[in-house]
């Protein structure tokens, strides 16, 4: 993060952020190291980016950039990391038990079905991604703050 606040401070430019809701729901991300100026794709479960990674790729094709739709294409299908190397792939520490025999989209398809069925339709669950869940709940109340009048006593 300090090479592209660096960069984006050289090219008056801003770090847009790579996490997305799903991620922002597990806690995969650093605390105070992930997220940029801007979260263009933070509001967007990851089933949606990889819609949206594969609606790219037919733009590309269809607009003969045949080698930006292969580069795109073979990210799409490869198994994500975090890149530093603690795990071979982001599966082994967000949801351990997944089926690597699938995709990376149709392990994310359950991931994000999993958090759907239990946040937005509130179904009481209990399993491995729903319990990262509620245990990465302290990333995203952070910082937490002392009240003004809880330190300086009011006259």
């Amino acid at each position: 993060m300090q090479c592209l606040y660096d960069i984006a401070k050289n090219t008056d430019g801003i770090v847009l952020s790579t996490d997305n809701y799903t991620e922002y729901l597990l806690g995969f991300w650093t605390l105070h190291g992930d997220v940029g100026d801007f979260g263009i794709i933070q509001g967007l479960w990851k089933t949606e980016v990889y819609g949206l990674a594969n609606y790219l790729v037919k733009l590309f094709r269809n607009d003969n950039q045949n080698d930006k739709a292969n580069i795109l294409q073979e990210i799409i299908e490869s198994m994500p990391t975090d890149g530093l190397g603690i795990t071979d792939t982001d599966f082994d520490q967000i949801y351990p038990n997944a089926d690597k025999s699938l995709s990376p989209d149709e392990i994310y398809n359950r991931i994000d079905t999993v958090l759907y069925n239990f946040i937005v339709q509130e179904n009481n669950m209990n399993n491995e991604v729903v319990n990262r869940y509620k245990f990465t709940e302290f990333k995203r109340n952070n910082p937490f703050n002392i009240q003004r009048d809880h330190i300086i006593p009011l006259n």
